[in-house]
């Protein structure tokens, strides 16, 4: 219980009530299951079709080059480390060099398991892609979820989960949802300009990182509560909470 409720503690706090993180995660699940019951096994809708064929006519080689760079930002190999740097420099509290670092592994530990499940999924539904002859990027594996927009989705909650601490004033708060829903719609519009997913993987990479996200922070915020309110707070969780424990290194 006591390391339980330590490493609770290395997590950031939770930015929002409990209840409608709980809300946001379970309607997003629904929604994702939903079209994944869709798309398995069928395939792509007049919708899919008609916004692939437009993306198809529209892009010229600065656009896809452009979108393929945007892409490559979204990939796991560039958003864990990244991960691990933001977890460790987010929080408020004053921490030693390797708690720091154990906030930054944890933080990229949540997403990195989202992201696995996430590839699980995929391999499971085993959507087919659009023709290679329409690809103007690279792409491996099944198609839904997208698995760039799900990484950069759950890489841009994840940093809005840490940094909303530090996001004291309206304009901070504004500035924080805008860049991270910005980076997140990017990657997964540029996947579908450069041919390698049909709109609803996309969409259903949105929808899994945001359920995926909401529940997780949810969930810490429920075990937080039951195992600091529902008894004395240890010392060392004490401590955590301060920043004190470990030395006071900023």
């Amino acid at each position: 219980m006591t390391t339980r409720s330590n490493l609770l503690q290395l997590l950031p706090e939770t930015p929002v009530p409990l209840w409608q993180l709980t809300c946001v995660g379970v309607g997003a699940g629904v929604l994702f299951v939903s079209l994944a019951v869709a798309v398995a096994g069928h395939g792509p809708g007049s919708i899919d079709q008609s916004i692939h064929a437009w993306a198809g006519a529209h892009r010229g080689e600065a656009s896809s080059a452009l979108a393929r760079g945007i892409a490559r930002t979204g990939s796991s190999r560039a958003t864990l480390p990244v991960l691990v740097l933001v977890g460790a420099v987010a929080p408020v509290v004053k921490r030693s060099a390797p708690l720091r670092l154990a906030s930054g592994l944890l933080l990229a530990g949540v997403t990195g398991l989202g992201i696995a499940v996430g590839i699980a999924i995929n391999a499971s539904i085993a959507r087919g892609r659009p023709d290679l002859e329409d690809w103007v990027g690279v792409a491996g594996g099944s198609a839904f979820p997208s698995g760039h927009t799900t990484s950069a989705t759950l890489f841009a909650a994840a940093c809005a989960w840490a940094l909303a601490p530090r996001a004291r004033s309206r304009a901070a708060r504004i500035a924080l949802v805008a860049a991270t829903c910005g980076f997140a719609l990017a990657v997964g519009v540029s996947r579908v300009w450069v041919g390698v997913h049909w709109p609803s993987d996309v969409l259903g990479g949105w929808l899994y990182a945001i359920a995926w996200t909401a529940l997780a922070v949810a969930g810490v915020g429920w075990l937080r509560r039951v195992t600091t309110d529902g008894g004395p707070v240890n010392g060392a969780t004490a401590a955590l909470r301060n920043g004190t424990l470990g030395g006071d290194e900023a």
